[in-house]
């Protein structure tokens, strides 16, 4: 019978990497290229934990965000969708 806890191991790298992207958006400035990106990278993982978020916004969404904060987004989202479940102890955060 196989464990739930490579899902726990991978969740708490998930949210490992939303807290690092938090931190990294906060401490550029507002509005910058930069902090979009790491906004990107946190949506994606917030998502990722969260999937009832999805609901919230329309399909085009992401299309209107900034170009920074699509980048940071679909880096994370592809990160996190490559890891294996049992080896993400931690998974980097995106380089802007």
């Amino acid at each position: 019978m196989e464990t739930r806890e490579p899902d726990l191991v991978l969740r708490n790298a998930i949210k490992r990497l939303a807290d690092e992207a938090m931190n990294a958006a906060a401490a550029v400035a507002l509005g910058s290229a930069e902090h979009d990106f790491y906004s990107g990278v946190r949506s994606a993982a917030e998502r990722h934990l969260h999937p009832g978020l999805a609901a919230i916004n329309d399909l085009e969404w992401l299309d209107r965000e900034p170009p920074a904060f699509r980048n940071g987004y679909l880096e994370a989202s592809t990160l996190i969708a490559m890891a294996p479940a049992k080896a993400a102890m931690q998974l980097p955060l995106p380089a802007f």
